[in-house]
């Protein structure tokens, strides 16, 4: 009896314990609790505020920052999302963010690209690499440890719909809206 005692004080010590150095999210208003992210890969970012930590999955695109006609398709994981378009199921635009400290994702990117552009995204210029092929549209940067990416394999079809716009516009809908989400963390202090 006492052994058993002595074990459930000990998880009760440990769940306790959990709690109170945030490894668990438990809500205040009787919703359940969420378990930390233990995969391998996962990063956290810290952000202006508290110092509270956010995982890179946080870093996908807010589907209230894009226009109603985008559907979220599928989900990667923390690091990819796809979305395609209201009509055109077949369509896919991909949001990719890698974790590129070397930025040898970003690099590869660059020997490929056509050209460049500057998008500005809340008053934060970013230098972005522009992709152009009949069979990809792509636009990447590098910032802070990051390195953003947004593209879609079917530029022809969403070209030929006349509906939506370009595919030029719709993959930097998709970019500017992650990249905006992604400037509400701290990047800035993990620049080069």
């Amino acid at each position: 009896m006492r052994r058993r005692f002595l074990i459930l004080l000990l998880v009760v010590t440990a769940f306790t314990g959990c709690i109170e150095s945030g490894s668990f999210n438990v809500a205040g208003d009787g919703g359940s609790f969420k378990l930390p992210d233990f995969r391998m890969g996962s990063s956290s970012l810290e952000t202006d505020e508290a110092g509270s930590l956010s995982s890179t999955g946080d870093l996908a695109v807010p589907m209230r920052s894009l226009p109603r006609h985008f559907l979220r398709s599928s989900e990667s994981g923390s690091y990819s999302e796809s979305f395609s378009l209201e009509g055109l199921p077949s369509t896919s635009i991909v949001w990719r963010v890698e974790k590129d400290p070397f930025e040898k994702v970003f690099q590869s990117i660059s020997e490929d690209s056509n050209s460049k552009t500057e998008i500005d995204v809340d008053g934060t210029l970013f230098d972005v690499e522009v992709e152009k092929r009949h069979d990809l549209y792509r636009l990447a940067t590098h910032y802070g440890l990051y390195t953003f990416i947004a593209e879609t394999t079917s530029p022809g079809e969403i070209e030929n719909a006349r509906a939506y716009g370009s595919a030029a516009e719709v993959v930097e809908t998709v970019f500017h809206a992650g990249l905006k989400n992604a400037l509400s963390y701290d990047l800035e202090s993990l620049r080069n």
